[in-house]
C-alpha cells in the first residue's frame, strides 16, 4: 500500500523539496494590506518578511476546504492512502479544515494528524516521515515517530512579540 504525504506552507519547507519529495502542500492565506495571498505561492517569504520590516500587519488563516480538496483529490490519483500533516491545532484552524476536507473526499483514505508544531518543528516531523517511508516503514510507524515528535520542544526567538500576539 502506498502513503502520500500531506502538508500546509506553515511548515516552512520550500515547495521545490517537497514536489521532489512528492509532499502535497496546501497553502495557507495571509492577509496584508487589503489583499488576501495564497502562502508560497502568491506572496513569498522574503516578500512577507519585507512588507513586515516596512510596518505592515499580515494576518493568516487556514486553507479552505476546496484547497485540501483539490491536494487530497490530486495525491489519492497516485497514492492508496494519504497522512495529512499540519500545523497546530492550538494555534490555527487548519487541522479542523483538514479533517472537515477528508470526510468529504476520502475519510477511509486520509489520515489527518495534529502536529502539535509549527514552522522548523513540523518541518523536521514532514522530512522525518518522508525519510521513514523511503526506507519502507508501514503507516503506523511513522504514526507512532510522529507522536513521538510531538512530545518535542521547539524553541526561537523574534524581534518583536506583536506579530504572534495578533495571529
Amino acid at each position: 500500500m502506498d502513503l502520500g504525504l500531506v502538508t500546509d506552507t506553515t511548515s516552512d519547507l520550500s515547495p521545490k523539496l517537497l514536489q521532489e519529495e512528492a509532499v502535497g502542500l496546501v497553502p495557507i492565506y495571509v492577509n496584508l494590506a487589503g489583499r488576501r495571498y495564497k502562502d508560497w505561492q502568491e506572496l513569498t517569504p522574503d516578500a512577507l518578511y519585507q512588507a513586515m520590516r516596512a510596518g505592515a500587519e499580515p494576518v493568516t488563516e487556514p486553507p479552505a476546504l476546496e484547497d485540501f480538496a483539490e491536494v487530497y483529490e490530486r495525491h489519492l490519483q497516485v497514492y492508496d492512502r494519504l497522512l495529512s500533516l499540519h500545523v497546530s491545532g492550538e494555534l490555527s484552524k487548519t487541522v479542523e479544515r483538514a479533517r472537515e476536507a477528508a470526510l468529504k473526499v476520502a475519510p477511509t483514505r486520509i489520515r489527518v494528524v495534529d502536529s502539535g508544531m509549527v514552522s522548523a518543528g513540523l518541518g523536521a516531523m514532514v522530512l522525518r516521515a518522508v525519510e521513514m517511508l523511503k526506507g519502507g516503514a508501514e503507516e503506523e510507524a511513522v504514526v507512532r515517530e510522529l507522536e513521538r515528535l510531538k512530545r518535542s520542544s521547539l524553541y526561537f526567538s523574534v524581534a518583536d512579540l506583536s506579530h504572534l500576539a495578533r495571529n
